[in-house]
Order: C-alpha cells, then sequence, then structure tokens
C-alpha cells in the first residue's frame, strides 16, 4: 500500500515552512508527490519554478509526478477561497456547449485545438522529466449526474451528424437522450459511443514515451459522460485509475447512506478494472478542513475495505495542514495492517 499527494510547484518554491511539512507529509508515509501541471491552458507555474520544485520535493525523499487538468473544470475546485486563480480557457479553445447551446463554465470541447496544446504540454513534462502524468476528473465530457451529456456544439454536431451519415440537430438529440427509454434508442447509444470516443482518442494522442498515465475519474461517472473505462484500457493497458468518490466534507461523509455511497462508485469503477493494481482512491478534502481529520482516516480505512491500496490524498492548490499528517502518522501502520489483513483473507 503506499499513498500520494498533490501540490502546487509555486508552494514548494514560496512556503515559508515547506522543509518542515514536507517532512510531515513523509513521517505521514507518502513517498510520491504529484506537481501540478497543465491547467486550463497554461501551465499552474513555469518551467523554471517547475524543475526547481521537482528537484527540491526530490531531494526531500519523493518521486515526482504530475497533475494536468486538460479541458478546464466546471467549477472552481483548486481553492474557492482564491481569487487570483486564473480559470478562464484560452482565446483559441472552443468552450463545451450544453443540450441548450449554453457554454459549460471553464470547460473546453475537445477539439483539435485543445488537443493540440495537451499534446505540447506533454512533450514539455516529457522534457523537464516528469515521468507520470494523471488527468484530473476534468477529462469528461458531462457534469455530474445522471443525465446523458456531451458537446453539443455545432462542430460535434456536425462531426457526429457525418459520422451516421445524417443531418442531427440538437433539438433532436436532446428530445431523444430525455426519452424514459433513452438507452434503447440506438440515436442515443452512438451519442454515448462518439463523447466516449473522444476521450479514449484524447489518451491515445496523450501517450509519450517515458510517461506512464492516469485518468481520475469522477464520482459515478460513466458513458454517460463519455467514460468508458474498458475502451479507455484496451488502448492504454496500463493507464491508473483513480476511481470517483465524492463526498469530501463532513457533512456529505456523515450523511445517512455517505459511505455507501462512496463504496458504490468505488466498486462502479475497480470492477471495470481487470488489474487492481491500476487502482487508485480519491481521499481529498474540499473545501480546506472541510472533512475532519478522524473522518479523513475513517474514509481511508473504507478506501482499503473496498479493495484500493494505492491511496491519492488530494486538496486544491492549498496545502493540507500539518495536524492532519500527524493523525495519518498515528494512523499508518494500522491502515497498513488493515490492507495487509484483508489481503490474506482474500488469498
Amino acid at each position: 500500500m503506499d499513498f500520494s499527494y498533490d501540490i502546487s510547484a509555486r508552494t514548494v518554491m514560496e512556503e515559508p515552512k515547506i522543509g518542515e511539512i514536507l517532512s510531515a507529509i513523509y513521517r505521514a508515509g507518502v513517498r510520491r508527490m504529484e506537481l501540478m501541471g497543465y491547467f486550463y491552458g497554461h501551465m499552474e507555474a513555469d518551467a523554471e519554478t517547475m524543475l526547481k520544485a521537482r528537484t527540491r520535493l526530490m531531494e526531500a525523499g519523493f518521486s515526482v509526478g504530475a497533475i494536468n487538468l486538460p479541458v478546464g473544470h466546471p467549477g472552481n475546485s483548486l481553492n474557492p477561497d482564491d481569487p487570483d486563480l486564473e480559470l478562464a480557457l484560452p482565446g483559441h479553445w472552443q468552450y463545451r456547449q450544453d443540450e441548450d447551446g449554453r457554454e459549460v463554465y471553464y470547460c473546453g470541447c475537445v477539439n483539435e485545438a485543445l488537443v493540440r496544446d495537451n499534446r505540447q504540454a506533454m512533450r514539455d513534462l516529457a522534457q523537464m522529466g516528469f515521468e507520470r502524468v494523471f488527468f484530473d476528473d476534468d477529462l469528461r465530457m458531462g457534469n455530474a449526474g445522471q443525465a446523458i451529456e456531451g458537446c453539443f456544439c455545432p462542430h460535434c454536431l456536425r462531426e457526429f451528424s457525418e459520422r451516421l451519415g445524417e443531418n442531427i440537430s440538437r433539438m433532436q438529440l436532446k428530445a431523444c437522450i430525455h426519452q424514459s427509454d433513452a438507452f434503447k434508442n440506438p440515436l442515443v447509444q452512438a451519442w454515448m459511443d462518439y463523447n466516449c470516443q473522444k476521450i479514449v482518442d484524447f489518451l491515445s494522442k496523450m501517450r509519450t514515451p517515458g510517461i506512464d498515465l492516469g485518468i481520475m475519474v469522477m464520482y459515478k461517472g460513466d458513458r454517460r459522460h463519455g467514460l468508458d473505462i474498458p475502451a479507455m484500457l484496451k488502448v492504454v493497458p496500463d493507464l491508473m485509475i483513480r476511481v470517483g468518490e465524492g463526498h469530501f466534507c463532513d457533512a456529505d461523509f456523515e450523511r445517512p447512506g455517505g459511505k455507501e455511497e462512496i463504496a458504490q462508485s468505488i466498486a462502479l469503477h475497480s470492477g471495470l478494472v481487470e488489474r487492481k493494481d491500476l487502482l487508485y482512491s480519491e481521499s481529498t478534502i474540499f473545501p480546506a478542513r472541510a472533512l475532519s481529520k478522524e473522518n479523513w482516516i475513517e474514509r481511508m480505512r473504507l478506501e482499503i475495505d473496498c479493495g484500493l491500496r494505492h491511496l491519492f490524498l488530494m486538496s486544491g492548490t492549498w496545502l493540507i495542514e500539518q495536524d492532519y499528517w500527524q493523525a495519518l502518522s498515528n494512523a499508518r501502520q494500522e491502515l497498513l495492517d488493515r490492507a495487509a489483513r484483508l489481503d490474506e483473507q482474500m488469498n
């Protein structure tokens, strides 16, 4: 079992107490750090800062990967308390459009320009020496929920129509996906195939010599959102899969049925992956301190019980504070023993 944590390169270089904090993180058992990389069409930090941060983390005993947010994100999931975060997409990107033709908040259409820029970002990260890149759960074609989504912009509708040899309008498609038996409709199935293929093609084009790829799947995300895990694994067989969990604050985690819902989402995604060594948790706290130390550790117990052995500890661009790392340090041996005991029972 192992632990990873995400961190901003700027935080590594600018936080006055970073040495003390990194020591606390290391004592808690974390051995891999994922630097924030390509965010919303630009690097989260310039190349010099990224390289210096990577070196500092490696000197502190960590292996270092990167996290990319390749298409944006439908909301500020990084730090709602930071008004200076740059969330707008590049001017030459096309915003994703919903079924009514409205632009989706800070989410790009997975088109040629977006793919080209992300491909260059992968080359840049490879040149910096990064050997692992995770794509955050914004890499999808819809927002959380039960709706069948996708990008309904004119370009995507035209491309979809050409594939079918028909002229499919937004209104026609919208009417079909809202039918009670939508999943039985061949047009709807073709639409989900089209959107899933966009993500599969994206992953294929991001393959870069020397870099292992991973994708973070949205909570209960599936083909309705362009997420077809078996199809992804056919193109990238060793693709790391961070399962989607949700419930990142005490109110959601503690409410009746909250833990069961996390387990359901873990089972949904892990059940599609034969190689369990590719699976990662979503052990997130959001917003800052919204999940107590006690529930953070309890969440890890739940993830271990669900069969996860790579625990991905996440926050936004803010740092998880030292008392949390002390709590993990105190509980780490118990968590390791729990995993070992369950593994022995399985064998």
